[in-house]
């Protein structure tokens, strides 16, 4: 359902960024799961463990609402109620909800009154009373005891305490004959008489003395016509009896002649509780199995949520036990069994998310309790990005661009794109990497020579043609523009030379000085290839400082010795001295390339002798009847 492989692929990224374990994918690829409704405990001691306080345990794909005694019920029963995602949670026990903080078993949620008694409970407050707690009410019932049989006996016998009656609420007595045996008399002991009685000192059969009740003579009874017109509580109706020694005044309850309870109030009814008076006290309460509830909230059509209705808009009614019902978009109650007052909910809205990668904002919707959070833009670190912005990787690849978009559903997403680098160099270039502070993702391709009928020839290197007369340079400027530079050699002028002389150099004919008694005679000679580099300069005004880097083809010297000596002249009478040296006879021009300081290439024509002679030493004139080209 849920496709792993992008999980995956970033778990890969976090551990080789140096994350010991990818919790944050395992994470994402749960809830997500989650979200499909497939719950995975993939959690462990070992394994990304969720750390619970001390009391409460962990538990996978939970409500994402805390159950507490206030609302376990409605959120077990409806589970829609928590508005809040499933997820990880901390919960109670099985059996146990959350009370102040401290998990409770269920049933000991509310108590049945204020000293602490919960459902089940059973207690005596005094030796007549016994109470038991019923859900969440108190029932107590006080023992009534009744005349106490035996306890006047008749001549001969005495009232005594029945053995292991004499703690409860209502000990029993019992008549039991006097002793007769024996002559001793027994201590003589003061009976307590009843009304309307005298005790008197008598002599027994046994002749023994003992104390007797007798009644009283009818003169010494106490009045009762007072008794008779005193007050008594509702119920309770004085009459007069006469079946003892005198008459005497009783109460008694009458329940026929309680007085009617007051009227209740609107959703109210009587309920009768017997107390320990004649009279029932009755007060008014709500039915039984039934809840009044007033209407106090009612939906903001303006700004979305509730608002409290005004005292006009209040309204009650009476629900029965099961019933649920709406106070408004944010209250969901319930009228349970266990109380007369409805329990109601109130949705807690969920918190904007906590996002690493968006920016969300609340979005108010009419006729709903709470609003729903949208993506606003992305987010990276601290900043935030706008639709269409594009920002590097945090990892700081170069090759790694985000980009926040608006995806096919409408909503916010963050793109991820690789760039990729082409590395596959055309002939006679190689790809050279970036530098590692240049922040670039790719590097680029840069010539290493030139590339000539298939061969590829190394930055200033050179190379002459097939026939040897021409020598190439193979320039690259630093915008890796190529150029390569041809030289191409002047052949000497061959017609002072003896065709015996004349031999092939390479590319010319060339006449041979080197013949010892030669040494003397005035000839061109070439200069050597390597001393040529670097022998022509020039400043430009525009470009600075020019140079050659190549070889110079066809660069002649004229080198050789002449004749110095002295002639006697018969005319002057004294000896002349003649001077000769080897200087150029007639000159050519050679092309040479010059790469100037800034990168600028241009080509200057050199002049270079082509035939050489001896002539008078000492001239520093221009070069008087020699030969130029044509």
């Amino acid at each position: 359902v849920v496709d792993p492989e992008l999980y995956v692929e970033n778990c890969h990224k976090a551990l080789c960024n140096g994350a010991s374990i990818g919790c944050r994918e395992l994470e994402a690829y749960a809830r997500d799961c989650q979200n499909e409704g497939i719950c995975l405990g993939w959690r462990s001691a070992d394994l990304c463990p969720y750390k619970c306080p001390e009391g409460l345990e962990y538990k996978a794909c939970g409500l994402g609402c805390t159950e507490t005694c206030d609302n376990y019920e409605q959120f077990r029963t409806n589970p829609e109620l928590c508005t809040s995602p499933r997820g990880d949670t901390c919960v109670c026990a099985q059996g146990t909800v959350l009370k102040n903080g401290t998990c409770v078993p269920e049933g000991r949620c509310v108590p049945c009154d204020t000293e602490g008694h919960y459902p089940g409970d059973k207690w005596n407050p005094d030796t007549c009373t016994e109470c038991t707690c019923t859900k969440n009410n108190v029932n107590c019932h006080r023992l009534q005891c009744t005349k106490e049989s035996g306890s006047i006996c008749e001549r001969g016998f005495k009232s005594v305490v029945m053995v292991g009656t004499e703690d409860q609420c209502c000990p029993q007595y019992i008549c039991v004959p006097e002793p007769t045996a024996g002559p001793v008399c027994p201590e003589l002991q003061q009976p307590e008489c009843g009304y309307g009685q005298v005790m008197k000192l008598e002599k027994t059969a046994s002749g023994c003395q003992e104390f007797i009740c007798q009644c009283k003579p009818p003169s010494e009874c106490p009045p009762v016509e007072k008794e008779m017109k005193k007050s008594h509580p509702a119920g309770m109706v004085a009459s007069l009896d006469k079946s003892g020694c005198c008459p005497k005044v009783t109460v008694d309850c009458k329940p026929e002649t309680c007085p009617e309870p007051l009227p209740c109030p609107p959703f109210h009814e009587h309920v009768k509780r017997d107390t320990e008076h004649c009279c029932p006290e009755y007060k008014c309460a709500i039915p039984e199995r039934k809840c009044l509830y007033e209407f106090e909230y009612i939906e903001d059509t303006d700004k979305g949520g509730e608002r409290l209705r005004q005292p006009s808009e209040r309204y009650k009614e009476l629900k029965s036990v099961g019933d649920r019902w709406s106070d408004g978009p944010c209250r969901l109650c319930e009228c349970k069994e266990s109380s007369t007052v409805a329990s109601c909910i109130t949705k807690v809205c969920s918190t904007p998310p906590q996002s690493e990668d968006y920016v969300y904002v609340p979005e108010v919707v009419n006729n709903k309790c709470c609003p729903i959070y949208k993506r606003h833009a992305c987010k990276q670190g601290v900043h935030e990005y706008e639709v269409g912005s594009v920002w590097p990787s945090s990892d700081g690849n170069p090759c790694i661009n985000l980009t926040c978009i608006l995806g096919p559903n409408g909503e916010i997403t963050k793109q991820e794109s690789v760039q990729t680098c082409k590395k596959n160099c055309k002939e006679g270039w190689k790809y050279i990497e970036p530098a590692e502070v240049s922040r670039e993702c790719c590097g680029e391709c840069k010539p290493q020579g030139c590339l000539v009928d298939g061969v590829v020839h190394e930055k200033d290197s050179t190379w002459m043609s097939n026939d040897n007369c021409t020598s190439y340079l193979c320039i690259i400027d630093d915008d890796d523009q190529m150029q390569v530079v041809a030289s191409t050699e002047k052949c000497p002028y061959l017609g002072d030379c003896p065709a015996e002389r004349i031999y092939q150099d390479k590319c010319c004919k060339k006449c041979n000085s080197t013949i010892s008694e030669d040494k003397r005679v005035c000839t061109i000679e070439a200069v050597p290839l390597n001393e040529t580099v670097g022998a022509v300069k020039l400043y430009h005004e525009e470009h600075g400082a020019c140079i050659n880097h190549g070889h110079i083809i066809g660069f002649n010297e004229c080198r050789g010795t002449c004749d110095s000596y002295t002639q006697y002249d018969p005319t002057t009478g004294q000896h002349e001295s003649k001077c000769l040296c080897c200087k150029v006879k007639e000159i050519d021009t050679v092309a040479v390339a010059l790469t100037c300081e800034d990168g600028y290439f241009l080509e200057k024509q050199v002049p270079v002798p082509v035939t050489c002679m001896c002539q008078t030493c000492g001239s520093n004139k221009k070069l008087i009847g020699i030969k130029y080209p044509k």
